[in-house]
């Protein structure tokens, strides 16, 4: 995944997957940086369940990601970093819920729940962050999604920014594989890209 800056891609993020599919690393780049900044590795149960996730970081620091199910079924994450401290903990609430919640200083300073509509695609994102000083801030987002005939989510919008002036838009190729990310806004009535990401396969 390329992000497009004055029309220059700029490496994103690298994804490695094995020959059943499965995603098996993946590389994270910020700013345009030739070094990646963390790379993740996963590891699957014989039933090809997500097991164990490493997230190594390139200062050094380690953060390890473990999967509990119920009947094959998931239902919670929890991360651990390299101090043994807690630095999240996910539960997810039958097949459309997940509640996030984050820590810092092995206190939680932030909770947020997802809903979804389709696999990961949301349809209502709400929560409650506390900053530094202890004063706190929440958010609650609705989302209009819009899928093609292949179920592939090509626009989404939120009914946070009435009258829906900005919005993400998804462009796949043939064999429905994603090419395209481009946020939008409207302006005098004529849609600008704002932000693109550009998908390449190898």
């Amino acid at each position: 995944m390329y992000a497009v800056y004055n029309d220059t891609l700029q490496k994103e993020l690298a994804t490695n997957y094995n020959s059943k599919g499965q995603l098996i690393k993946r590389y994270w780049f910020w700013n345009g940086d030739s070094n990646y900044h963390n790379v993740e590795i996963f590891y699957y149960l014989e039933n090809g369940n997500t097991n164990l996730v490493l997230d190594s970081f390139a200062n050094g620091d380690i953060q390890r990601t473990s999967f509990s199910y119920n009947k094959n079924k998931l239902v919670s994450s929890v991360t651990i970093d390299n101090k043994m401290d807690t630095c999240n903990l996910r539960y997810f609430l039958g097949n459309d819920t997940a509640v996030h919640k984050w820590y810092r200083g092995k206190k939680c300073y932030r909770t947020d729940t997802a809903i979804f509509e389709k696999g990961n695609v949301k349809r209502r994102y709400f929560g409650l962050e506390y900053d530094f000083s202890g004063e706190a801030s929440t958010w609650n987002y609705y989302f209009l999604n819009q899928f093609d005939v292949n179920g592939n989510l090509i626009v989404v919008r939120s009914s946070s920014r009435n009258p829906f002036k900005y919005y993400t838009k998804y462009n796949y190729d043939k064999n429905n594989l994603l090419m395209q990310k481009q946020e939008i806004v409207v302006e005098n009535g004529i849609p600008k890209v704002t932000y693109e990401y550009i998908f390449k396969y190898e």
